[in-house]
């Protein structure tokens, strides 16, 4: 009560609370009084306590200096939980929590990371958030089961993204390790999740194998939609036949068919479960065959409504590979001819422009997407990404842009803390979102509304990039800085863009409005109503956009970690690149200009690391994984930077990301030609050649079986190769 209230709660006279005196409370009557989080540290401050973030170099995970003076814990306790407003609040809420847990008594030190790890996940600040769980599972401190449970639910509850939901699995792995047993309204808390994932499913699963917890049937039907969402069609059959198994034991009238629709001895009846497993199929003949079998043994299936079932169907049509965009198509109209509730029925116009756009039947998506657009204006997260992917794809990027912007964002700003209500947060503009329509344009040939949209997503949407953002960005880039083959571009090549700088918001034309949001929806329409060949597209912000987007790259992980300053490269470059242009060369020797930026100029260019809490975290919601670690080892090789390979590679080892056998096979074939001399001199050095070291440190990172094969690196090899060989100007639709 004390840490909800404890104003309400304090009585005159008469403490609340043991060792809780009028004179303590008075004291700090102002911190818990303040109008926001940071008058209450301001107050704090003039007490005495002094948060700061300091770094050891013996360690990589930043702690809190010691210093003598501790609020009580209920004044932690009612800050973090009442305080926080923002995500720059979240960030200073989980410095006073590592403040001030050292002094907190033992069973009370769970529930300040518990808060701070909520506000975290709620503002979708994932980087700090790994911190703080790498912190918990590394600590000699012991949870307790209840803590474990009320981590696992809280923090699921308030994620944002599904970036934190893969956060905790490694919690639940390790309550499961140290043999905590969790209760079932853990599991359901997490298996209902908005952002549950199937790979949270095979941790749940196993968990509650490990504790030996039969699942429950809202288990198990939850079990079964995410792993047919994901394709995992044996999961999902496997889940299915126990939600079978549990309804013949109970010996009811009816029970659901499973995969086996040939069971006999009882009435077989479908559900919604059997529909996302039907989804999973991967081939519209093997699932015809699945239903014949389940029409001829169930009259219920026969009599069933057809919604679900050609839902089912067209999800499935989707992932066959050997069926055309006309196939499609057709399987559409079967349905709507064959019930009339479908041809008012979104979700299989939505699937069916989803599997037309993989199909690269962009006009038909785009068609349809109309026809939704004219009789529904409301729409989940899910058909408004695809509905912009439609009509961008289809070469109307103004009309995608002007369905974002006829989303009300204000209410979802990134310092908002209104709850939604379900229906409004189905409306609400993700960051996935922005990304697909971020994605099209790329493949569209527009980069410069890519950049832009970068450089105004906050602005424009109220939302922050993630990791996904990120390789979007590098990828781009790559395009751009090869396609542009501008006078302007050439002279960003050798360092002269700013000559010929755009306008940005900062300094933007008179005639724009004051607001910032304002001049950015006019910045964005004015490139869209230019033709795409009349853009400067490989340029950004003044600079070659390969060169920029390496500065932002290297800004988002030494500002994130600013420990990976000290990473050395495992390896060295028995040359820099393959080689530079000759009169760029030529220009930079003789104005003593730098070449193009090495890690070296990257991080000379860096300030020196900032412990500011204010500055901790520049970008929160970008945590590379290995898309974005390869996009970026892509631009390296574009941009004659082969030589930081291996360096990114040690990055990636540090921060725990694990490399797929695309991205190793990536960097082997960028680094064999800045690593092997000619032939006679490598076999002079044998096991001195720099390419075989790398090879032998990805072995003792990945281990053998996770090496890339001759096949991989064929496969890439030929990929870098097509990269290189595009013509200027070619419209780029894949890598």
């Amino acid at each position: 009560m004390l840490a909800n209230s404890p104003t309400s709660a304090m009585v005159e006279g008469a403490p609340t609370l043991p060792g809780l005196t009028p004179v303590q409370f008075q004291r700090w009557k102002p911190a818990i009084s303040a109008c926001n989080l940071d008058s209450a540290l301001g107050y704090l401050g003039r007490e005495g306590v002094r948060l700061s973030w300091a770094a050891t170099p013996t360690n990589d995970m930043p702690h809190l200096s010691p210093v003598p003076l501790q609020p009580p814990t209920w004044v932690i306790l009612y800050l973090i939980c009442h305080q926080v407003t923002s995500p720059a609040d979240a960030k200073k809420a989980l410095v006073l929590a590592y403040y001030h847990l050292p002094t907190a008594l033992p069973h009370l030190r769970p529930c300040l990371l518990i808060f701070s790890a909520c506000w975290l996940a709620e503002h979708n600040l994932v980087v700090p958030l790994q911190d703080l769980i790498r912190r918990l599972l590394q600590s000699s401190c012991e949870w307790r089961e209840y803590d474990y449970s009320a981590f696992l639910k809280l923090v699921a509850a308030a994620s944002a993204s599904p970036t934190g939901i893969r956060l905790i699995i490694p919690v639940l792995e390790a309550s499961s390790a140290r043999r905590l047993r969790l209760d079932q309204d853990t599991f359901d808390s997490l298996l209902s999740g908005q952002f549950a994932t199937a790979e949270l499913g095979i941790a749940l699963a196993r968990s509650m194998q490990s504790q030996a917890t039969i699942p429950s049937v809202k288990n198990l039907e939850r079990l079964v939609k995410l792993f047919a969402k994901a394709g995992w069609r044996k999961r999902a059959g496997r889940c299915l036949d126990l939600v079978r198994h549990h309804y013949a034991e109970q010996q009811t009238e009816t029970v659901p068919f499973g995969t086996n629709p040939y069971a006999r001895n009882v009435m077989q009846a479908p559900t919604l479960s059997q529909h996302w497993y039907m989804s999973a199929f991967g081939s519209v003949r093997s699932l015809h065959a699945y239903m014949q079998a389940c029409g001829v043994h169930s009259r219920l299936w026969r009599a069933e409504p057809r919604i679900g079932t050609w839902r089912s169907v067209l999800r499935a049509a989707v992932r066959d590979r050997s069926l055309s965009a006309k196939s499609l198509l057709a399987i559409l109209e079967r349905a709507k001819a064959s019930d009339s509730s479908l041809r008012l029925d979104v979700v299989s116009d939505l699937v069916t422009i989803n599997g037309l756009l993989h199909r690269r039947d962009n006009t038909n998506a785009a068609r349809i997407w109309d026809t939704i657009a004219a009789k529904k204006d409301r729409l989940e997260v899910w058909g408004l990404a695809l509905g912009v992917k439609a009509l961008t794809l289809a070469g109307r990027p103004s009309e995608a842009f002007a369905l974002l912007r006829g989303i009300d964002t204000s209410r979802y700003s990134a310092t908002s803390t209104q709850l939604l209500s379900r229906s409004e947060a189905r409306q609400q503009i993700t960051t996935h979102t922005i990304n697909i329509f971020m994605a099209s344009l790329q493949r569209i040939g527009r980069p410069d509304i890519v950049f832009e949209l970068w450089d105004y997503m906050e602005s424009l949407f109220g939302i922050s990039p993630d990791q996904f953002t990120m390789a979007i960005v590098l990828k781009t880039a790559r395009f751009a800085s090869k396609s542009d083959q501008s006078v302007r571009g050439a002279l960003a090549d050798i360092g002269l863009g700013n000559f010929f700088r755009r306008k940005s918001v900062g300094d933007a034309p008179v005639s724009y409005p004051e607001s910032s949001r304002s001049m950015a929806v006019a910045r964005i329409q004015e490139l869209l109503a230019q033709n795409r060949n009349d853009t400067n597209s490989g340029v950004w912000r003044g600079e070659r956009a390969g060169v920029q987007a390496l500065q932002v790259a290297h800004h988002i992980l030494l500002g994130n970690w600013p420990e990976l300053h000290t990473i050395q490269s495992p390896v060295h470059a028995v040359r820099r690149s393959l080689g530079f242009s000759p009169v760029g060369g030529l220009f930079r020797a003789l104005s003593g200009r730098p070449s193009t930026p090495s890690q070296d100029d990257s991080r000379a260019a860096q300030q020196a690391p900032n412990y500011d809490i204010d500055s901790l975290w520049p970008y929160p919601q970008v945590l590379p994984n290995d898309v974005a670690f390869r996009a970026y080892i892509d631009l390296l090789g574009a941009e004659n930077q082969m030589s930081e390979i291996p360096l990114a590679l040690a990055w990636m080892r540090h921060l725990d990301v694990k490399p797929s056998r695309n991205t190793l096979a990536t960097a082997l074939v960028y680094w064999a030609e800045v690593s092997m001399d000619s032939p006679l001199v490598e076999h002079w050095k044998s096991e001195r050649s720099e390419y075989l070291r790398l090879i032998r440190w990805m072995k003792e990172w990945v281990g053998s079986e996770n090496l890339p094969t001759d096949a991989d690196i064929g496969l890439h090899l030929g990929r870098i190769k097509w990269f290189r060989d595009l013509r200027y100007g070619r419209r780029p639709v894949h890598s």
